[in-house]
């Protein structure tokens, strides 16, 4: 997959935020990332902050399953003791335990209590054990971001993504123990379908874009948006919304060049918004464009700006497309 390091170095820079702790203001416009092709996109994500007690990353291969020639592998990251209140971001790279290339045809994941997202990624390094890190900071491979106790994705027939042997795998918890009196274990599982390795896939590429611009002055309700282009002829094949508690509604339209638009993803929960996704995919025409549309409610004495700490804001979507034919 290609790399987006230029841009999530600029966005880095911006926020304070890869390798480090980040909470507080956005005063920018929009941020951009993507994997793949000519895209307007962004990265940014996940955040550290207080002092979340460490744990352990471990590491499962599962056996033969799926369909076909389909085998399972298995990998958790954390349990993590966490204190009552702590937040924290923590990220591990796995051997995925493939021993030859293959093809991942679906991603499923299933978070525990506290775990706000969870960004997966492919690597080029060796595995590394668990320890705190900043916000997006594997972002050349990025792959899957579950955000719900359980979600999932199968790539559309004759796509995926391409792994070698022994496939580094990238894992970034963001967390809260917001939940409980006492110290809870908080971690993620996440199993991949691999098929046989195909030289006539099709790559599946992965967006991740949103809005820095976001002032929520106390005891208002605000509404951020932006608009995003993909390369005409591309397919989209999956996307989500995410924002952080105060966000009541978020919806993503397909907006087309005649001025019409269709609703395609559309959330009224900021915990577990809806991951939606279409096979075959959805046909993007010149012109179009992704519109994405977050509202808040900011009903605490606090002002509140972006960032990527669980008591900023975010407007952000991601998707996966392919590239066009």
């Amino acid at each position: 997959m290609r790399g987006v390091t230029m841009l999530v170095g600029s966005l880095c820079l911006l926020l304070g935020a890869c390798g480090g702790e980040s909470s507080g203001g956005g005063d920018g416009g929009t941020a951009g990332a993507s994997q793949g092709g000519s895209n307007q996109g962004g990265s940014n994500q996940g955040g550290s902050s207080g002092g979340g007690q460490g744990g352990s990353a471990g590491v499962g291969a599962g056996g033969s399953g799926g369909e076909g020639n389909t085998t399972s592998k298995s990998l958790r990251v954390g349990p993590f003791n966490t204190a009552p209140g702590d937040e924290q971001t923590q990220c591990v790279t796995l051997d995925l335990g493939n021993e030859v290339p293959g093809v991942i045809r679906r991603v499923r994941t299933t978070l525990t209590e506290g775990s706000h997202h969870l960004i997966i990624s492919t690597s080029n390094g060796p595995p590394q054990p668990a320890s705190p890190c900043g916000a997006f900071s594997h972002p050349d491979g990025a792959l899957f971001i579950a955000e719900k106790k359980a979600a999932e994705l199968e790539y559309p027939q004759g796509t995926g993504v391409a792994v070698k042997a022994h496939q580094s795998i990238a894992l970034e918890l963001h967390y809260i123990n917001y939940f409980s009196g006492a110290p809870e274990d908080i971690w993620g599982d996440i199993e991949f379908d691999l098929a046989p390795a195909d030289s006539g896939l099709r790559q599946v590429q992965f967006l991740f874009t949103g809005e820095l611009s976001i002032f929520l002055p106390a005891h208002t309700q605000q509404t951020v948006q932006g608009e995003y282009s993909l390369v005409p002829g591309a397919e989209l094949v999956a996307l989500t919304s995410h924002t952080h508690s105060l966000g009541t509604h978020a919806t993503i339209e397909l907006k087309h060049n005649d001025g019409s638009s269709e609703l395609i993803h559309e959330s009224n929960d900021w915990d577990s918004p809806p991951f939606d996704a279409w096979d075959p995919g959805l046909q993007i025409q010149a012109g179009d464009s992704l519109q994405l549309k977050c509202e808040y409610d900011n009903y605490t004495d606090q002002d509140v700006t972006f960032g990527t700490g669980f008591k900023d804001e975010m407007c952000f979507l991601w998707a996966h497309y392919l590239d066009p034919q």
